[in-house]
């Protein structure tokens, strides 16, 4: 039987009001941007001031900062129902799991969007500024941006989860900081010298920003999101039968 698409809509809506209508996820945004533009610059002062590697230089800036966003993002998503006492509640509802947890997903995945979207502005606005003919590619910022945009999302999913394992924002925070950060520094290729090569930044983000797509870490990272979110639905299932 399919399932309307009106719960959905309805906790969506709950989501991005609670987001939108507080300076958490304003700041959230603007903070994401300002730190992703510092570290742009101090990568591109130690490149002697060239454009050229722009992409690359903002593909690792974003990378460094993401792991923090996510995980403030995504702690209140389950943990905070918790500790409001009121999980319970929306459990007894009769909506669907699968529509809950998709809304938790879409309302923590969009701060993260649009803080994303928010540090592109900036990094437009400093090359324009910086080399009114751009001496980098365009193309390559696009799709170095909608390749972490996709592995942004597996990584909001994982947040959701184990929010939905923690009894407090603040815990989930913080675990899920240190399992993003991990995937982060793996990503970035920090961790290449205790003998893990960073292999997905050669496939996608090198590749991405040459205007050349790799399909596996698409697939991956696809593949990532719909199992954590997947596993998220069942857990929350869990937890419904135990009221």
């Amino acid at each position: 039987m399919s399932v309307s698409p009106h719960p959905f809509r309805t906790l969506w809506r709950r989501e991005m009001k609670t987001y939108l209508r507080s300076m958490t996820g304003w700041c959230l945004v603007a903070g994401f941007a300002a730190a992703v533009g510092a570290s742009l610059l101090v990568g591109i002062r130690h490149e002697d001031g060239t454009l050229q590697t722009l992409p690359i230089l903002f593909a690792e800036s974003v990378v460094r900062m993401l792991p923090a966003l996510v995980a403030l993002a995504t702690a209140r998503t389950f943990a905070g129902e918790r500790s409001r006492g009121t999980l319970e509640l929306l459990l007894t509802a009769p909506v669907p799991d699968r529509a809950v947890v998709a809304a938790k997903f879409a309302g923590a995945f969009m701060i993260v969007a649009f803080a994303l979207l928010a540090a592109i502005g900036g990094l437009a606005l400093y090359a324009e500024i910086a080399s009114p003919t751009p001496d980098y590619s365009r193309t390559g910022v696009a799709a170095v941006s909608a390749m972490i945009l996709l592995h942004a999302g597996a990584w909001t999913a994982g947040g959701v989860l184990v929010s939905l394992l923690t009894r407090r924002p603040t815990a989930a925070a913080a675990a899920t900081f240190a399992a993003t950060l991990l995937a982060s520094l793996l990503v970035s290729g920090e961790l290449s010298h205790v003998g893990l090569s960073p292999w997905l930044v050669q496939m996608d983000v090198h590749k991405a920003a040459n205007g050349v797509v790799d399909t596996r870490p698409v697939v991956l990272a696809a593949s990532v999101w719909a199992l954590l979110l997947f596993a998220s639905v069942r857990l929350l299932e869990s937890r419904r039968w135990k009221l």
